[in-house]
């Protein structure tokens, strides 16, 4: 068949060519290349169109009733109002493409297809068979997928807001990071109990609610109002809770792992505990927020974020080269700091009371005078450091290396020291009232018979 003196066949290349309100019905086009191509308001029911390249094409309001574009290439395409009912489109890639207000009620046929990016805005899927289609990142918003098979199918960072999923399945499918807001459901869907709780939340706010324990992992609560309420040890994993209000909110122990916390207010908020590794914070407010051992690890934290300076210095020797640094009376009490390398550094009088410093290198570190009561400071490496006049009552030493560490005066009143390693250590003076040292290393270490019976525990240990 010819149209405008062009023959039309399979592999036929007609690149930006205008074939505008033509009807090519019926047709075998196998394989042709169409890149740019005008379609507009054509008429190509049932032609063959499978493995073309339609990449940029205008197809708009095209009718494409029954066509076989299996494997078909319609990335970046203008579709808009185009009909593709009953149509195959197994594996069809519709990658960014303008398919607002489309009809795709084509049963089983949209298998394997790829919508990532795609504005399906207003469009008709429903009835449709779309297990494990990817609609990642793609406009919903509005799309009618009533009576559609969604098991499996990835929809995450997709905009679903107002989307009809009326007697939809949705059993295993993704959503993380979609917008929900305005998604409208019934008692036949089928959906993750989790995602039903993200819906009320988003529909009602959760201020003062009760959500311990509560998975919203992956969700996107932007702007949603916390404040109050109690989320502890709630899963917030990659959750989208930009410009949120969690001020007041008991967030302890919650994992906000990549979460994003972006301009979030989160101002007397309880993050002891919390997993805070590269969650975003930029612009959030952290003032008066309680961050007790909480992993900063990785987290975005900038001259935007409002945050204690106390917890501003954590996150940064969690996250900078921090060996040979002046600290000298600085407070971090209570601070998250395992396996940092603090070696050489200069601490003395600095508050580091009921830390968890678990795994640190502190090789040469000087501890004078400070407070590292209650301090976890297992496995840590404390070879030739100075702790003249410490306090490390009730500390946890176990395992530690303290070999020729200097420990004059220090208060090791109710540590652990079990396993400890105090060879060629100075201990004259050190107090070791009730202290365990089970298997602990005395070799030339510098300490009196006297102040060994203060302990509690001798069993185990190593003296020659």
């Amino acid at each position: 068949m010819e149209i405008k003196g062009i023959t039309l066949s399979p592999g036929v290349k007609l690149k930006d060519i205008n074939f505008q309100g033509e009807d090519l019905s019926g047709l075998n086009l196998t394989g042709a290349y169409m890149v740019g191509i005008n379609l507009r308001d054509a008429t190509l029911q049932r032609t063959i169109l499978g493995k073309v390249d339609f990449t940029n094409a205008d197809m708009t309001g095209a009718d494409l009733t029954g066509a076989n574009l299996t494997g078909a290439r319609l990335i970046n395409a203008r579709l808009t109002s185009t009909i593709f009912n009953d149509a195959s489109l197994l594996g069809t890639n519709f990658e960014n493409a303008d398919l607002r207000g489309a009809q795709m009620k084509v049963g089983n046929g949209l298998f394997g297809a790829i919508l990532d990016g795609a504005n399906l805005e207003n469009a008709d899927l429903s009835g449709n068979y779309l297990e494990g289609v990817s609609f990642r990142n793609a406009v919903l918003r509005r799309t009618n997928f009533e009576k559609a098979y969604l098991i499996g199918a990835d929809l995450s960072y997709s905009i679903l807001a107002e989307a009809n999923l009326k007697q939809a399945d949705l059993y295993g499918a993704t959503l993380t990071g979609a917008n929900l807001n305005g998604l409208i459901l019934d008692q036949s869907t089928e959906i993750e109990e989790r995602w039903k709780t993200v819906l009320q939340i988003l529909s009602n706010g959760a201020v003062k609610e009760d959500l311990t324990g509560m998975d919203l992992s992956g969700a996107c609560l932007v702007e949603v109002d916390f404040s109050g309420s109690t989320l502890r040890e709630a899963n917030l994993s990659g959750t989208d809770l930009s410009n949120a209000d969690l001020s007041g909110a008991d967030l302890f122990k919650a994992d906000l792992t990549n979460a994003s916390l972006k301009n979030a207010n989160l101002r007397d908020s309880n993050l002891i505990l919390a997993s805070l590794k590269n969650a975003d914070l930029d612009h959030a407010d952290l003032t008066g927020a309680d961050l007790s051992w909480a992993d900063l690890e990785g987290a975005n934290i900038n001259l935007s974020t409002q945050i204690e300076n106390k917890w501003r210095l954590t996150w940064e020797l969690n996250n900078h080269r921090v060996r040979g640094r002046n600290l000298v009376s600085a407070n971090l009490s209570r601070s998250r700091l395992q396996n940092i390398d603090l070696s050489r550094s200069n601490l003395s009088g600095a508050d580091f009371s009921l830390a968890n410093l678990e795994g640190a290198d502190l090789w040469r570190v000087n501890f004078q005078k400070a407070d590292l009561h209650k301090a976890n400071l297992r496995s840590v490496n404390m070879r030739f450091a100075v702790l003249q006049e410490a306090n490390l009552q009730q500390s946890n030493l176990e395992n530690a290396t303290l070999s020729n560490a200097d420990l004059r005066g220090v208060n090791l009143s109710g540590a652990c020291l079990r396993g400890a390693n105090l060879e060629a250590a100075r201990m004259e003076g050190a107090v070791l009232l009730g202290a365990d040292l089970e298997g602990a290393t005395l070799i030339w270490t510098r300490i009196s018979d006297e102040q060994l019976k203060q302990a509690s525990n001798l069993r185990g240990i190593i003296l020659e």
